[in-house]
């Protein structure tokens, strides 16, 4: 379906959020995972991923990976993900740490991971993935877990 260019614009004119199947069973998931990369996005989706956990039952984990260094933003973002879990009443897990989030995030299971929607994550990647460093368009093309794509607004 993703490679209908027309259909494609039609499903992303919609706004609403899809659902992408992974390889893992979608009943061994145990928890809602939310890779961060940028800030705005994820502060858009942030509220949702707290509806979605605690609507199914899961625990959130959010995965803080920041090989680069770049701490300013992500601290603003984990302190906005903890005010929402307070609010929420969920439990959240934060997983911090300087390696390769994409390697790090392939080691964990039972995960239904929660990603913004963008257009140019259907924009066909050449052969070079690996030299890609947004995680959101990485983690889309990973197929490993069960995925939730929410619109975002472009801004």
């Amino acid at each position: 379906m993703f490679k209908d260019r027309y259909q494609l614009l039609n499903l992303l004119e919609l706004k609403i959020p899809i659902f992408k199947f992974g390889k893992e069973s979608l009943r061994a998931v145990k928890n809602v995972g939310v890779l961060l990369n940028e800030s705005g996005s994820y502060e858009q989706i942030s509220p949702i991923v707290f509806d979605v956990a605690s609507q199914l039952k899961l625990k959130t984990k959010i995965f803080d990976f920041d090989p680069i260094g770049e701490k300013d933003n992500q601290i603003r973002l984990l302190d906005h993900f903890e005010s929402l879990a307070k609010i929420f009443n969920e439990k959240l897990e934060i997983i911090q740490g300087s390696e390769n989030p994409i390697r790090e995030f392939k080691k964990e299971k039972d995960i239904l991971q929660i990603l913004p929607l963008k257009t140019k994550m259907f924009r066909k990647r050449s052969f070079i993935k690996f030299f890609y460093t947004n995680s959101d368009l990485v983690s889309f093309d990973m197929n490993k877990f069960n995925q939730i794509l929410i619109p975002v607004s472009d801004e």
